[in-house]
């Protein structure tokens, strides 16, 4: 009997146990998930065995990476493919890398400790980061967005806006922005005459008059598609290259070392600067400007 009743205390401590490492109300906000969604998690206990939450065992739970300090709180979470509609993890201040691509999601709350961020493919019609410091890389493809907020002077190097309702965006607080994906929106002008880091830069199928180009590129052969959508009004966006120098000197020799050379391949803008003398154009290119 003894024996009986000490397994049972020892059983009880164990659980208390695992239950302190793991935060309480990171599992409560995890919890929260399958009751705001009951159309997709006919119960709690449904939703659990489906996510696979059900054991007793947070470190066993899939689509969920735990911080390795204590208590332990959500890193990572990845509740791709669920079809959730609504979804509030703004309580999980520890969280880091966040993947709810491919749901139906139209409202959604987040913590500022983000890192990294994929909800492409949802029905969000706006998206607010402003507050997200930390925040590295944002893909929102294929939503229903008409308006998106980014952080200022953030670390935010991969953007991907790709197949929205955009007009426009203002980067001009991205200064470590590597990779941008606007293509298939609405832009007509984008300034990119901040964004020195760029590489890459993807801006098919939109109604472009005027892309705006930085002048000191700290990569000399950006890889960049510009090409706006068949029925456009602007056969071909103007690319102009915005000269935030000062010193006059330093503008002369740019102009004279850091040429622009364009190539139509297709219809689509191919734009590098490379240490040539010469301007290599066609005369049906689009207009380039040096300030």
């Amino acid at each position: 009997m003894k024996a009986a009743l000490c397994f049972v205390l020892c059983l009880f401590s164990v659980v208390n146990l695992e239950q302190s490492i793991y935060d309480q109300k990171d599992v409560a906000a995890l919890m929260q998930i399958l009751r705001d969604n009951p159309k997709i998690f006919s119960s709690e206990e449904k939703g659990k065995e489906v996510l696979g939450w059900d054991d007793k065992e947070c470190a066993r739970w899939d689509h969920v990476i735990w911080s390795s300090d204590t208590p332990k709180r959500v890193e990572g979470l990845n509740l791709s493919g669920f079809d959730i509609e609504k979804i509030d993890l703004s309580s999980l201040i520890g969280l880091k890398n966040l993947d709810l691509s491919h749901n139906k999601i139209v409202s959604l709350s987040l913590p500022n400790s983000l890192e990294m961020i994929d909800i492409s493919n949802n029905c969000l019609t706006k998206v607010d980061c402003s507050y997200m410091s930390s925040l590295e890389s944002l893909v929102v493809s294929k939503n229903e967005i008409t308006s998106i907020l980014l952080p200022q002077y953030s670390k935010l190097q991969l953007l991907n806006i790709r197949c929205n309702q955009l007009k426009g965006i203002n980067l001009s607080g991205q200064r470590k922005l590597i990779s941008i994906n606007f293509s298939t929106n609405y832009i007509k002008t984008i300034d990119l005459g901040f964004n020195h880091e760029l590489k890459t830069i993807k801006g098919r199928n939109n109604e472009l008059k005027t892309v705006w180009m930085p002048t000191l590129l700290k990569n000399p052969f950006p890889d960049i598609e510009i090409k706006n959508r068949p029925n456009s009004k602007y056969s071909f966006p103007r690319l102009k290259v915005k000269n935030i120098l000062v010193n006059n000197e330093l503008n002369k020799m740019y102009k004279k070392n850091a040429k622009e050379m364009v190539n139509m391949t297709n219809g689509i803008i191919s734009f590098k600067i490379p240490n040539s003398d010469r301007v290599v154009a066609h005369k049906n290119n689009p207009k380039i400007y040096v300030f």
